[in-house]
């Protein structure tokens, strides 16, 4: 789902109304949301077939009211990522400005994983420069593809405009559920991955450079996981202005959530006193030791880009933690 500029609201899934298999379904609504928009598509509703068993799964809006939809198509077979985009009255975007050929695209990984790979698209976002990022999975692995404005691969992104990420050295299951992008340009990729034959999986993490490389910077491979015990599912991500990265989802039936230090922030991160809260202590200096304009001494330092980051929380009872840095 998603806002538009003018409040009315885009939501983005999937229909065999019209076949014997699923199509992707768009609908807007009013901001009230008490009656479906008879401006889109005549009656509010919208349903394009790519040619097989389609799902839309992400929704974003570029600044100028066109409609990007991402999913999943097995059109050629195999599951594999696909894309639309519609003009904002609903058709599809065909016109000078064309998106692909018709408006559609898909893109394959299998020779990235292996033949007949399925690939999912789960989650979009756009970049200021109007390129598209979507994020999924591909035979087990994450998956990152980027688009250039007219919907083509952007070739600057790792030569073809794909890319993978496998978090373990044995067969594993990682699905990539969530997708950010720094002010920075760096990309962020949330999910969850865990080995064959282990006891559950576990919320992961992975950020790239705006070239499509890990970024080594993060966590030192540019990969992280977090465990809270059993299976742990991080369904999204956001991104906080100081550059930490919040994701969220489950753990054994309970919500989930786990902060990240990011490091790409639009600016320097204000707790000056790195004790965790915003006070007037943030004036002070992290020096070990540092007692200044009244300062207390502090051991604190920056901590390096992928470290869980505490979470604070405010005075009253106490209650449980399942980690040290994480909550559920």
């Amino acid at each position: 789902m998603a806002l538009q500029a003018d409040n009315y609201i885009v939501a983005v899934g999937f229909t065999n109304v019209s076949s014997e298999s699923s199509d992707f379904a768009l609908a807007r609504y009013r901001p009230d949301g008490n009656m479906l928009d008879s401006l889109f598509s005549e009656d509010g509703k919208l349903i394009t077939d790519f040619g097989g068993s389609d799902q839309g799964h992400a929704v974003a809006i570029q600044p100028d009211g066109k409609i990007v939809v991402a999913g999943f198509s097995n059109a050629s077979g195999d599951n594999d990522f696909a894309l639309a985009r519609y003009n904002p009255g609903g058709s599809l975007d065909t016109g000078p400005s064309e998106f692909a050929t018709d408006g559609t695209t898909t893109t394959d990984f299998s020779d990235l994983t292996f033949a007949g790979s399925n690939d999912f698209g789960n989650d979009v976002a756009l970049q200021p420069d109007g390129k598209i990022v979507v994020a999924g999975t591909a035979g087990g692995d994450f998956a990152l593809a980027r688009y250039n404005a007219n919907g083509t691969l952007d070739t600057s992104f790792l030569g073809d405009g794909r890319q993978t990420a496998v978090f373990f050295d044995q067969p594993q299951s990682s699905f990539a559920n969530g997708v950010a992008v720094q002010p920075d340009g760096k990309i962020v990729v949330a999910g969850t991955a865990g080995a064959q034959g282990s006891d559950g999986v576990d919320f992961a993490l992975a950020r790239y450079n705006p070239d499509g490389t890990l970024d080594t910077t993060f966590s030192g491979d540019g990969k992280q996981t977090e465990t809270f015990g059993g299976s742990d599912v991080a369904t999204g991500l956001v991104l906080q202005p100081d550059g930490k990265i919040v994701l969220a989802g489950y753990s054994l039936g309970d919500f989930a959530i786990a902060r990240f230090q990011g490091g790409g922030g639009s600016s320097p991160p204000p707790d000056g006193d790195g004790d965790g809260v915003p006070d007037a202590g943030d004036a002070c200096p992290t020096v070990a030791g540092s007692t200044a304009n009244g300062c207390p001494p502090s051991s604190s330092s920056p901590l390096p880009p992928g470290t869980p980051s505490p979470i604070p929380v405010p005075p009253g009872p106490a209650r449980p933690r399942a980690h040290p840095e994480t909550m559920s």
